[in-house]
């Protein structure tokens, strides 16, 4: 089916991993279409990720044209080649055939390839249109600066760097920190082999893409030749993950951590994927070291991640590494000539007996996980153990697969491989959605976060019922589930009204998708709002009311009252602040409406009359704020806590408060209609 944008207002929507909106948003721009950032009646089309999103949802309900990501690139190839035809050089000279005898006498007025051929500059001479693209490596058929200038020439914008920017890596042999910064932002990745057969498919002419298909060819089949018995061992483990789980287990890990970090209760502060071992590594230790380990540094050699809980963000660096969340630090292969085992020294033959060892998982200085065999045995034979310090113990674990899938289960929390501080992992499974949710339901919320359907049917297969530590319980209002406020029992004397019923909508994937694209508000910035606002207050700006009202569905809360002589009132509105420490601010009469706060930290704070409806403020502390008369209508506050808070008078219409805690609250004149309160916790239920 060919779709027609050029013209026409295009909304485009969702995750596209590996691409940026602002990217797509240029190249459909440079098609002819109009671009816009939301869906209304004059939309034409809508391009989605397909995560259901607000936008997706609107074009749905107004029966719109929505279509895949599939078709974007398809229509994004289609017309990469459209320029070939269009400026057709030799055809475009046809005055060799339409031309009368005497006409074609004159080749050099009528034929002018050379200049007509221009226009390559200038248009999209190929799917690189319109992209920023780095360059690292070493190629087989030219140097870096040429790979940059055949870019150029194609319509890229070479940088020098990867960033958040960066849309394409394209990569040779000895690829560096490059590649493990694009792999661990998520960047889209080419070899050299596919990026010349996208510019033979180009409008791009040059001599340096004469005859490199077949000398990058020759080049591969040559290291292929060398690499045989290599391939095959790794080939061997390879196989029998992916008929086990539908992947391999290095791109499970990958994964993994990738939808870990999409947690609203988890922060991850140190992310750094190494690329796959070099093939020079790979041959120097093949047999010296156990196949499952070859087979792994073949997909993620060198690997960090680390996490804490979202409320433990602000003092994570009084505490070592991974300490409140959990850590993983694989060292990899060396490269060859480097040092990799190393023998038991002689102090320690009194109390072990292995022969030598090599670090896998450098944990912390006290505690790590280490490959070791004992004497008369192999290096392809080594074992994993823990080297646990504080206990003066030497572990034994599993083989390389249970290793990462009980720490996977685990979320490979604070000394999970001696069973310690569970209590990391318990709060994150007592955050999830429930074990029994139903397997298609839980593929389709993975595949939400960025998987695709065989990733997350491997991730399922993989973790079993565990997989639930990868979705928090909040995931489900967004995949469905009927989730309906209980009135029964005690919870409709607890909670003022909640059996009243409220015509209040709860749909947050507007703000979320808004907020998730904005840059966190700046510690400079959150200075000089509160210094504004302490002047509002102390020159008469409290005391004055709210009219809340709505604009395409973004809350738009008008402050009638003399107003301060001096500052400025706080207003937060489309902000991101997630894990913002505002404990003992005072943000009383200020307007956090249509904000995201998730997991910020209002310990003893001041919102007493503050307007916060249709804001994101899941697993927010409250712990002894003052709340009174604040407006949280139709605000998600999922496992909040607002233990010994003050809400008396607060306005708590259709609010999502699932799994909150609102022990020693008060909870005088507070009104619940509407409210979601499944799983809360309170002295008198």
């Amino acid at each position: 089916m060919s779709i027609e944008v050029s013209g026409k207002t295009v909304v485009v929507t969702g995750n596209f991993p590996g691409h940026t909106q602002k990217a797509l948003r240029e190249r459909l721009t440079a098609l002819g279409a109009r671009v816009v950032g939301s869906v209304s009646g004059k939309t034409d089309l809508v391009f989605s990720g397909g995560d259901g999103n607000a936008n997706q949802r609107k074009a749905e309900a107004l029966r719109l044209p929505v279509h895949s990501a599939k078709e974007l690139f398809a229509l994004f190839e289609s017309s990469a080649a459209k320029p070939k035809a269009a400026a057709k050089p030799k055809t475009a000279a046809k005055p060799k055939t339409a031309a009368k005898p005497k006409t074609a006498a004159k080749p050099k007025a009528a034929a002018k390839p050379k200049t007509a051929a221009k226009p390559k500059a200038a248009e999209p001479a190929s799917e690189f249109a319109g992209l920023t693209i780095a360059v690292t490596g070493k190629f087989v058929t030219m140097k870096r600066a040429d790979a940059s200038a055949l870019l150029s020439a194609a319509g890229a914008s070479v940088g020098g760097s990867v960033t958040k920017k960066t849309d394409l890596l394209i990569y040779g042999e000895k690829a560096g920190s490059k590649l493990s910064k694009a792999r661990t932002l998520g960047i889209r990745l080419l070899t050299e082999a596919e990026f010349i057969a996208v510019l033979d498919r180009s409008s791009v002419k040059s001599e340096l893409l004469e005859g490199a298909s077949d000398r990058v060819a020759e080049a591969e089949e040559a290291e292929r030749e060398k690499m045989a018995a290599v391939r095959k061992t790794i080939d061997s483990v390879l196989d029998v993950q992916r008929e086990r789980w539908g992947v391999t287990l290095g791109s499970l890990l990958l994964k993994y951590i990738h939808v870990l970090g999409q947690r609203p209760d988890v922060y991850v502060y140190k992310t750094q994927i190494g690329g796959p071992s070099s093939n020079a590594s790979l041959l120097a230790h093949h047999k010296r070291v156990p196949k499952a380990w070859l087979a792994l540094a073949s997909e993620v050699n060198d690997l960090e991640f680390n996490w804490v809980l979202t409320e433990h963000k602000a003092d994570r660096a009084q505490f070592s590494e991974g300490y409140n969340g959990g850590r993983i630090k694989l060292v990899g292969l060396p490269s060859p000539g480097y040092r990799l085992w190393y023998a038991i020294p002689e102090w320690r033959k009194e109390y072990d007996d292995y022969e030598a060892e090599a670090s896998f998982d450098d944990f912390v200085a006290e505690g790590r996980t280490v490959y070791s065999y004992d004497p008369g045995r192999s290096p392809a034979q080594a074992t994993l153990v823990f080297d646990n310090a504080n206990d003066c113990e030497r572990h034994r674990l599993g083989s390389l697969e249970s290793y990462f899938l009980n720490g996977a289960r685990a979320a490979f929390s604070w000394y999970w491989q001696v069973g310690g501080e569970g209590e990391f992992t318990e709060t994150l499974l007592g955050r999830s959605i429930p074990r029994t949710t139903d397997p298609q339901v839980i593929i389709g919320l993975l595949q939400e976060k960025g998987l695709s359907e065989p990733e997350a049917r491997g991730m399922v297969a993989w973790l079993g019922e565990d997989v639930v530590i990868l979705l928090h319980r909040s995931e489900l209002a967004g995949a469905g589930e009927p989730s309906e406020p209980s009135t029964s029992g005690k919870l409709g004397s607890v909670f003022p009204g909640l059996g009243e019923s409220s015509e209040r909508g709860m749909d947050h994937a507007l703000i979320r998708s808004l907020t998730a694209s904005a840059d966190a508000m700046s510690d400079e910035e959150w200075a000089e709002t509160l210094d504004k606002h302490a002047s509002f207050l102390a020159s008469g700006g409290a005391g004055g009311s709210w009219t809340p009202l709505s604009a395409g569905g973004i809350p738009m809360c008008i402050y009638h009252g003399k107003g301060g002589a001096d500052g400025e009132q706080a207003v937060f509105r489309l902000k991101k602040l997630d894990g913002r420490d505002a404990s003992e601010v005072d943000l009383s009469w200020s307007d956090l409406s249509g904000a995201s706060f998730v997991g910020a930290r209002f310990v003893e704070a001041n919102l007493a009359q503050s307007m916060a409806m249709d804001s994101v403020m899941d697993e927010c502390d409250f712990s002894g704020a003052n709340l009174s008369g604040a407006d949280f209508s139709g605000t998600s506050l999922r496992g909040a806590s607002f233990r010994k808070a003050n809400l008396s008078g607060a306005d708590m219409e259709a609010t999502d408060l699932r799994g909150a805690d609102f022990t020693g609250a008060n909870l005088e004149g507070a009104r619940f209609p509407g409210a979601l309160l499944d799983g809360v916790a309170h002295e008198d239920l």
